[in-house]
């Protein structure tokens, strides 16, 4: 989805270790590095993509 709609970002992690070729035993999430001026559009479209709604629960205080 990132790469569709364009933004920057980079895949971190065991999945990325794993793209290109390391064996390694891979986890059931995947680490994504945005950079963070892009953080909160991201956060909103993906919790859009994923719930239909671009509206989502507050969490702390």
């Amino acid at each position: 989805m990132l790469k569709t709609w364009g933004r920057p970002f980079a895949l971190v992690g065991s999945v990325a270790a794993y793209a290109r070729g390391i064996a390694v035993r891979l986890r059931h999430d995947t680490d994504v590095a945005l950079l963070r001026e892009e953080a909160g559009l991201v956060t909103e479209a993906l919790w859009s993509a994923a719930y239909g709604s671009s509206i989502r629960p507050r969490t702390g205080s």
